[in-house]
């Protein structure tokens, strides 16, 4: 009874908080309309060339019709995601900017496994999307105050652009010292995802564990040194205080977005709990831990971070009651064992799954966190008392990032490295959950054997296609502008147009074709057809030319693959 009641009021909860992002959204009469909206720039801004990607903590918003601004406010506050195109300007952190607008509700494309972009933007809390017309009306309101964390973010990031001439080692220091991740190429996450190494480069519970476990040990050690400090305080107690105030500066230092609060919430859990003089099971810290997870963000749920997180910790517990029985320990038989038990969710949210990542993350975890994340924070610190020192800290950590990116590069080169698993169905990656959940029960357990019997259908698993001869299916694909469609049939796959490429961070090549083909377990393309030079319908060629071999392409241009 107790369970069905906690149930309904925990569905009542996340009705009625979803309920309320909805209602907060843009209205559906002002999408296309000429908007005049006031706000903070609420991230830091990413740029390519002339063009900028941000976000707008909005506080005011008023229609501009005819040139003619309303008397009226609109009621629409919180986060928009907003591109701002051609421009000269330059765009700050912390800014209070004025801006013309044109927005639209949040949607997405809705494409066989696509990206459900629209979901991510109801997680983040995105109230609308649009662009930022040219106007006279554009301007700063105000600079970025003293205390902007956001600013100070920025001006952080700088200073690394400044040190560090290393482009690719650059994006990947602003990714862990200010979770600035706009930077980091195409090709080197490809290399994150292929050794199974993507969560190293995201400030997690793992980041910001190893930084509340420095501060301790810090603490231990001046207690150590001090010994008159023992008749002063518990050192557990000074340690505790110490490691959550690094946790939550480093949490700062990342935005303190909704993963990072959900990874401070999961370490200052297990810190109090370590305080503790009597002992509190671990199942107990991770349950009251998840709850507190979301009572704040009851959609966590909803972001692959958060069961990534909790599942990886649950099959270290799973192991450790494993090892319990045993006289020794082995690193490798953790990483190797955590892999494994990672694999169907990787291929649940990712559709790919490494086979070195046991080995590329027993080398990559030590060396990120135990060198890497330690020397950018301490260089982060000397940059304001020691602005020499932090350079010749920076000047190390590029050196390290570019040998781990060698040593990663070289993994990636072993066969069959990464497979694809973009085509197994829902239900056939739970059946896998379940059989690697029975291989991790411990020794004699009765049934222990179905695992195995259970992984026999995952691994012979085959998409069903066209049957019979004669048949043919035909997709059109969900690109918004432009044009993106297939033809199937028996033995033939036919592209018509690959829909619009604006910029890298919009090639439905990428984002549409080569995942819906990926899903179908398409190897071979027969023929392309690109019926005209307008870039919304051949614009994602290139992407799926990169992927896929195609055997014809029937073009009236083809001067752009002359490299294909």
């Amino acid at each position: 009874m107790l369970f069905l009641f906690t149930a309904l009021l925990g569905s009542l909860y996340a009705t009625y908080s979803a309920n309320s992002i909805i209602n907060s959204r843009l209205s559906s009469d002002l999408e296309g309309k000429d908007l005049i909206v006031e706000g903070i720039v609420a991230t830091i801004p990413e740029r390519q060339g002339d063009n900028w990607r941000f976000y707008l903590d909005v506080s005011k918003v008023k229609r501009l019709k005819e040139g003619i601004l309303a008397d009226k406010s609109i009621a629409l506050h919180g986060k928009i995601k907003l591109a701002w195109y051609r421009t000269d300007r330059v765009i700050s952190a912390g800014e209070t900017l004025q801006l013309q607008v044109r927005l639209k509700r949040p949607n997405g494309f809705m494409n066989k496994g696509g990206f459900d972009f629209e979901k991510w933007l109801f997680t983040q809390r995105v109230k609308a999307t649009g662009y930022v017309r040219e106007s006279a009306a554009n301007k700063v309101l105000y600079p970025a105050k003293w205390y902007s964390v956001n600013h100070f973010r920025e001006r952080l990031q700088q200073k690394i652009n400044l040190v560090v001439s290393d482009k690719s080692s650059v994006a990947i220091i602003s990714a862990l010292a200010v979770a600035s991740r706009g930077e980091i190429s195409d090709k080197q996450w490809d290399l994150f995802r292929h050794t199974g190494t993507s969560h190293l480069i995201a400030i997690s519970g793992l980041h910001i564990g190893m930084v509340a476990g420095f501060a301790y040990l810090l603490i231990a050690a001046i207690f150590w040194l001090f010994p008159v400090l023992y008749q002063q305080i518990p050192v557990r107690i000074a340690g505790a205080f110490l490691a959550i105030v690094f946790a939550i500066a480093y949490a700062v230092l990342a935005g303190f977005t909704l993963p990072t609060q959900r990874s401070l919430i999961m370490v200052g859990g297990i810190v109090i709990a370590l305080v503790q003089r009597q002992y509190v099971p671990s199942y107990k810290i991770l349950s009251v831990t998840l709850l507190l997870v979301l009572l704040i963000d009851p959609f966590a749920t909803m972001m692959a971070s958060f069961w990534l997180s909790f599942i990886a910790v649950i099959f270290i517990l799973l192991y450790a009651t494993k090892q319990q029985t045993k006289s020794g320990f082995s690193l490798f038989s953790l990483q190797f064992s955590l892999s494994l038990g990672m694999f169907p969710l990787t291929i649940l949210f990712f559709g790919s799954a490494s086979l070195i990542a046991p080995i590329a993350n027993l080398i990559a975890i030590p060396w990120v966190t135990i060198i890497i994340v330690p020397f950018i924070l301490l260089a982060m610190v000397c940059m304001v008392f020691a602005p020499w020192l932090s350079e010749y800290l920076l000047q190390f950590v590029s050196l390290n990032i570019t040998y781990l990116i060698q040593v990663l590069e070289w993994l990636d080169t072993f066969p069959y490295a990464s497979l694809g698993f973009q085509s197994l169905s829902t239900a056939f990656i739970f059946v896998m959950l379940v059989a690697i959940s029975f291989l991790f029960l411990p020794k004699g357990f009765p049934g222990k054997w179905l695992g195995f019997l259970l992984l026999i259908p995952v691994f012979t698993y085959q998409v069903k296609g066209i049957q019979h001869e004669g048949e043919f299916e035909y997709t059109l694909l969900d690109i918004g502008q432009g044009l993106a469609s297939t033809l199937r049939t028996k033995h033939h796959v036919l592209i018509y147009d690959t829909g619009p490429r604006a910029s890298a961070h919009f090639d439905t090549g990428k984002l549409v074709v080569l995942p819906y083909l990926q899903s179908i377990a398409v190897k071979r393309i027969d023929k392309m057809i690109l019926s005209h030079e307008d870039m919304d319908h051949r614009g994602g060629t290139i992407a799926v030319l990169n992927k896929i071999q195609v055997d014809e392409i029937i073009s009236s241009n083809t001067h752009f693959l002359a490299n294909h």
